[in-house]
């Protein structure tokens, strides 16, 4: 049965193209980044399994990374 999210993953040049990048699927969207590897050149997408809508997206490297933080049109 398939959890809340999807984990598509895949290196660059080396997609294989929709369900043939899914990793694996989980409960927590914390769940789905410690499973991403961290490498070079790695990129990931996490989707919601209801609505299979990209939640987050980005390389590896970045998995944490919160766009937010760099928001400089927000008051603090």
């Amino acid at each position: 049965m398939m959890k809340k999210y999807l984990v598509f993953s895949f290196k660059t040049g080396q997609a294989r193209g929709g369900m043939g990048d899914l990793s694996n699927s989980f409960d927590t969207m914390e769940e789905a980044l410690f499973d991403i590897k961290v490498e070079r050149n790695r990129y990931f997408q996490i989707v919601e399994s209801a609505t299979m809508r990209i939640v987050k997206e980005g390389w590896s490297l970045f998995k944490f990374y919160d766009p937010r933080a760099l928001d400089l049109d927000t008051d603090l």
